[in-house]
């Protein structure tokens, strides 16, 4: 008679079963030692019941239920997580950080934990099995629970075991289904950062070359898989306010408005006047802006250094960006810059006139001192830079000041964060880590020190 029961194919597949539907029993333990966990009732496959030959589990079903429907014997018997362990060949030499991302197998039927870390060429590590099918003790002694459970393994938080600290990163659908049934909120997955020496490997094999891979991964297609990233937009659309005191039609100083326009590609520029009475003429036609830095050289405005707050200037009219124009360019600035007060420009600012100390040009990159608690006895160097939104981290070298020494990581998308979250002072948090920048270089003092006193005008 045929059974009404229809068994997974995957386990048929595996050889799970013989030719009376029945387990093989070397299915759990071949390479485990297991004795079989399943009975089956009425063609229906459920956990055993066996408390004089197993010990008590930290978990229940919930129901009832068939294992083709909760459990596969092969695969679903465990909990799967991705987890990684970071490691330093200490102060002098070496690699300041080595990340090494390894499989936590969490086994329901006699929780033990099996760690496994993937091969690859060269590594310098012993991998593989790191240990099989051991229950971990605890490293804060409980009293009646000297072992971890699955009940300690958090995603987003450090475990210890053995002696070194493992951060969870993720884990499989099964064990999200797993944890979630039983009330357990599971937290967003974590990236895994990707250590200097690793970047390297990947992408070039001469280390020399570090110029020609930074610039290879800044490239426009590569920004474009950040996250949240937005593109510069073909055009930048800013509004801008200049007060003319010597006006042929009136006898009186005319706070005018133009809209200013420039092309992200040849950083030409188009000024359209916005003031009522002039029809919206054209101002400027499309040209290259020229301007005078204070040591005397010439000099073009860039798209990329255009933003709200800065003064400009078209032809000795100094004249104030108080706004953006387009809804494109206004997203491109919020993730370039953070949020700006964008609104009207007062006449009393544009009286005051622009300030002595602004920089007209951006710097590429800002540059901080930190400090790290889980690195005590290090100085990193932090550097953001600010068109592409990336950040690397540094030791500071030990012969020169404010010089790059062992890279710590390198090219880490900024994801949330923004220049105006770059301060001395701040807590900057990357993947685990947490810095605290406790000093600006020279350039980037000087250009926060003009952007406040901008800010505050």
């Amino acid at each position: 008679m045929p059974s009404s029961f229809d068994e997974p194919k995957l386990s048929q597949n595996c050889e799970c079963f013989d030719t009376d539907d029945n387990f093989f029993t070397h299915s759990f333990h071949t390479h485990r030692g297991r004795r079989q966990i399943f009975d089956k009732k009425d063609n229906v496959s459920f956990l055993r019941e066996d408390p004089l030959s197993r010990p008590k589990r930290s978990w229940e079903p919930l129901r009832n239920v068939p294992f083709a429907d909760y459990f596969d014997p092969v695969h679903k018997a465990a909990l799967t997580y991705t987890c990684y362990l970071n490691e330093t060949d200490g102060q002098d030499n070496g690699e300041l950080l080595k990340i090494r991302p390894m499989k936590l197998v969490y086994h329901l039927d006699d929780e033990t934990m099996t760690l496994t870390e993937p091969f690859s060429d060269n590594s310098g590590h012993l991998q593989g099995r790191m240990f099989a099918s051991q229950k971990v003790p605890r490293a804060d002694k409980c009293v009646g629970n000297e072992y971890l459970t699955w009940k300690d393994i958090h995603i987003g938080e450090d475990l210890k075991m053995f002696g070194r600290t493992y951060r969870v990163v993720s884990c499989d659908p099964f064990t999200k289904a797993f944890l979630e049934d039983r009330g357990i909120k599971v937290r967003e997955t974590e990236t895994i950062p990707i250590d200097s020496w690793n970047l390297t490997r990947h992408f070039t094999t001469d280390r020399a070359r570090e110029a020609a891979l930074k610039q290879f991964i800044k490239e426009r297609d590569k920004t474009a898989d950040m996250v949240s990233w937005e593109q510069m937009p073909h055009c930048l659309n800013f509004l801008c306010a200049w007060l003319d005191t010597k006006n042929d039609f009136y006898g009186e100083r005319v706070k005018r408005t133009f809209k200013f326009a420039i092309n992200a590609i040849d950083d030409s520029v188009t000024m359209t006047e916005l003031t009522p009475g002039f029809g919206n003429q054209i101002f400027l036609r499309t040209d290259q802006l020229p301007y005078v830095t204070p040591d005397g050289i010439r000099r073009y405005y860039r798209a990329a250094n255009m933003r709200p707050g800065m003064w400009i200037d078209v032809y000795h009219r100094p004249m104030y960006i108080y706004d953006v124009e387009s809804e494109p360019t206004k997203k491109f600035i919020k993730q370039q810059y953070g949020e700006i007060s964008f609104g009207d420009c007062p006449i009393k600012l544009l009286e005051d006139g622009p300030p002595s100390d602004q920089v007209e040009v951006l710097p590429e990159e800002l540059w901080f001192r930190a400090t790290n608690p889980e690195y005590p006895a290090f100085k990193f160097l932090i550097i953001f830079c600010i068109n592409s939104r990336r950040v690397d981290i540094y030791e500071e070298g030990k012969i020169r000041p404010w010089t790059k020494g062992r890279p710590f990581l390198l090219e880490i998308d900024a994801g949330p964060l923004r220049e105006k979250d770059f301060q001395v002072g701040a807590r900057v948090v990357l993947f685990k880590w947490t810095f605290t920048l406790t000093e600006a270089s020279i350039d980037t003092k000087a250009y926060l020190k003009a952007k406040e006193v901008t800010t505050e005008r």
